[in-house]
């Protein structure tokens, strides 16, 4: 990746840049700097967190005379900026072959829609070869409205999960956000491949536990009289107009409103204000990943109509963009 990046720097001819690194790269941007900086350009190695290509840090690179900004590790979402921006995407060096070949002796349905995230996307058309080989007929749908390449799901964009045809999904990754999203938005069974673990899961009773801890949360929230709105000022995340819905909808349903505008949403930012509860329209999975860490309600737009009545509790939905 070191030669990577420097070789997409010289070929715009950047002589100044800017670097920025998700938390999980951190560890080697201290080489990707001297290397750039042998080979006579001058870094700004960003450390602020950053949670993907939604969180660009272009308009402070400018500032400081950046001609460049290198963003490691997600790809482009499609977002406008001040200066160029180089996406150095972020490839895993797992091999997933031997959990796709699990994953298709324990699928039980024939038509089998196949996703993962951009650290194994390149490998996606290898795992089709073996479900085919298993006796699967495997569909990899083009992505959505951010997603850059077909079978690639982000955290505000399943799209590539919406197929019609599928009896199952595969999803090919880690953790539970990205199955949960494709459950919720399709009613249909989920598999779960984890190269990191081994292990293939299907994905049903860490639903019904989202659910129900979702639930308490809108129900806890119906007698919340004061309400903030989050809005971010992160370029691919800022959803003004959508804030500015929600505060009427809450004065039309007798909840006084205010919008409260961070680029970092976080509980000591929202420790003092005296709000009941809160709406993130910021990126979808912070309402989600990190609701326990909050002491009051953290709600996602949508489970704000639930407790305005706007939206029954039976048509639930995870936000996207």
């Amino acid at each position: 990746m070191q030669e990577q990046i420097l070789q997409a720097v010289q070929e715009k001819g950047a002589k100044t840049v800017g670097l920025q690194v998700p938390e999980g790269l951190k560890k080697e941007a201290g080489e990707w700097m001297q290397e750039l900086e042998k080979n006579g350009i001058q870094v700004y190695t960003f450390i602020s967190p950053c949670f993907g290509a939604c969180d660009l840090c272009h308009e402070d690179a400018k500032e400081l005379g950046c001609e460049v900004l290198i963003h490691v590790g997600h790809s482009d979402i499609g977002v406008e900026t001040d200066i160029p921006v180089l996406y150095v995407e972020y490839q895993s060096e797992l091999d997933i072959s031997k959990i796709t070949e699990k994953a298709g002796k324990e699928i039980k349905e024939t038509i089998i829609c196949l996703t993962t995230t951009l650290q194994h996307i390149k490998q996606l058309s290898k795992a089709k070869e073996i479900l085919e080989e298993a006796g699967k007929e495997v569909v990899i749908a083009e992505s959505g409205t951010r997603a850059k390449y077909p079978g690639q799901i982000l955290g505000c964009d399943p799209g590539a999960a919406l197929n019609q045809e599928a009896e199952a999904y595969l999803h090919i990754g880690t953790g539970n956000f990205h199955p949960l999203e494709i459950a919720l938005a399709t009613g249909k069974k989920v598999y779960v491949a984890d190269p990191e673990l081994g292990e293939v899961r299907i994905f049903e009773d860490e639903k019904d536990k989202f659910l129900r801890k979702r639930f308490a949360k809108i129900e806890n929230s119906k007698e919340a009289k004061k309400i903030g709105i989050l809005l971010s000022t992160k370029t691919g995340q800022n959803r003004k107009e959508l804030a500015e819905k929600l505060k009427e909808m809450c004065k039309e349903h007798g909840k006084e409103a205010q919008i409260l505008v961070t680029n970092h949403i976080s509980p000591d930012n929202l420790l003092g204000y005296g709000f009941d509860a809160y709406v993130s329209t910021a990126c979808p999975r912070i309402a989600i990943d990190d609701a326990d860490n909050y002491d009051k309600p953290l709600l996602t737009p949508q489970e704000l109509e639930v407790v305005l009545g706007i939206r029954e509790w039976e048509n639930y939905k995870l936000d996207r963009f």
